[in-house]
């Protein structure tokens, strides 16, 4: 008896150690199981009554800019702050901008000090003509008041002491400064001028480099299209060179990538997301679509993207995508943002993507022009191998070769 158990035993650890070669061998050259993208649908969180244009995260809180009149069913005009935790309004906290919409936000390193750019005349009743500072605690306006002149404040990026502003404008301070400029944080313009010689559309601070993205074909003294790294304390050209032909609209940097969103027509490579590696800036990856990429995000080996596109490398993908961050794979994830243009703002926040834009509802929830979106439990989604692609009538694998498949999370 005992022996005839052993025996079976041995026949047993020998069939589990053949099929797990057989699966492991299956495995070989099969493409990595695709990264886990937040939920469809937005979790519970105030919205807007207008278009949301930035996005900021300092503390415990994250800010909204853009063109409304009232958040979470309360009065805030183009400037809100929203509680990280579960997205509500915050009472307490009231900047209101007049004059035109905010179109960049900022936090300064300390996380006391909001930047704020855009198209607007005053803010907190004060004046302030395209740039403002205001309180992080409570909204007061500060008084670093640079002014923009000669067209908007369309990206900021804050850090090493100073404030980087990109937009239309010509001049700043009544200093020429054109697109680009570097304030101090007591809002003296500083001598850093990289001369850009159209719009600078976003920015991006990372360690000794300022990236930044727009209609530019000339920046830092050299040629150089749509995309650039500079030298945050020079602003000398940092010798990464990227091929780009699109207007940059959006732009992140994340693990050694640098993601751009663009715009542009799809026929010359416009309307796409680029991945870049930081080191070399050769291109990772690219996915284009058939309209203005205005966004991008990653998070958790992630990219996403928003905008006014409906499909995505021929799929149907309406005004928001999301990719494998590192080789470029489209994603099932397909939240369909409503209205014409659709996404216009993304940060990645911990485990939170949240995303602003024109839109009234997504992934089948009403949710007016701002949204946040969770990553499901890990017990809500599996990924499993089956090593083959179809059962026979007899319930059999053929195993015709490797598969994966997902079991869906609930949305």
């Amino acid at each position: 008896m005992g022996l005839k158990a052993n025996g079976t035993r041995l026949a047993l650890v020998s069939l589990v150690l053949a099929l797990s070669a057989f699966v492991l061998a299956s495995r070989v050259g099969a493409a990595p199981l695709p990264a886990a993208t937040v939920s469809t649908r937005p979790s519970s969180s105030a919205d807007a009554n207008g278009r949301v244009t930035a996005i900021a995260r300092t503390g415990d809180r994250v800010y909204i800019g853009g063109s409304f009149t009232s958040v979470g069913g309360q009065p805030r005009g183009g400037l809100a702050a929203l509680d990280a935790a579960t997205g509500q309004l915050v009472a307490s906290w009231r900047a209101d901008v007049t004059g035109g919409p905010v179109e960049a936000l900022a936090a300064s390193p300390d996380g006391g000090t909001l930047y704020v750019g855009g198209d607007f005349t005053a803010v907190g009743g004060t004046a302030r003509r395209r740039l403002a500072a205001v309180s992080t605690a409570g909204g007061a306006v500060g008084p670093w008041r640079p002014a923009a002149s000669g067209g908007m404040v369309m990206a900021l990026a804050a850090g090493a002491g100073r404030v980087y502003a990109g937009g239309r404008f010509t001049s700043i301070g009544g200093i020429a400064r054109p697109y680009l400029a570097a304030l101090s944080t007591d809002g003296a313009v500083l001598g850093w001028d990289p001369r850009a010689d159209a719009s600078v559309r976003a920015l991006a601070l990372d360690g000794d480099r300022l990236y930044a993205a727009g209609d530019f074909h000339n920046i830092g003294g050299r040629a150089q299209r749509t995309i650039a790294a500079l030298d945050p304390a020079s602003a000398a050209d940092s010798g990464w060179h990227p091929q780009a032909t699109c207007p940059g609209l959006g732009l992140t940097v994340a693990s050694g990538i640098v993601y751009l969103a663009c715009g542009g027509a799809s026929a010359s490579g416009g309307n796409a997301v680029l991945a870049y590696s930081a080191s070399t800036g050769a291109r990772r990856w690219s996915a284009g679509g058939d309209g203005n990429v205005h966004a991008v995000a990653v998070l958790n080996g992630v990219a996403y993207s928003g905008g006014h596109f409906t499909t995505v490398d021929g799929a149907s993908r309406k005004k928001a995508a999301a990719f494998d961050a590192a080789s470029g794979q489209l994603l099932a994830w397909d939240p369909h943002p409503d209205s014409t243009l659709g996404v216009f703002s993304m940060l990645a926040d911990g485990d939170w993507l949240w995303m602003g834009g024109d839109f009234t509802s997504v992934g089948g929830v009403a949710q007016a022009h701002v949204a946040r979106f969770g990553i499901p439990s890990a017990s809500a989604r599996t990924q499993i191998d089956v090593p083959g692609s179809t059962l026979d009538g007899r319930g059999a694998d053929r195993f015709a070769g490797p598969r994966v498949a997902t079991l869906p999370y609930p949305n």
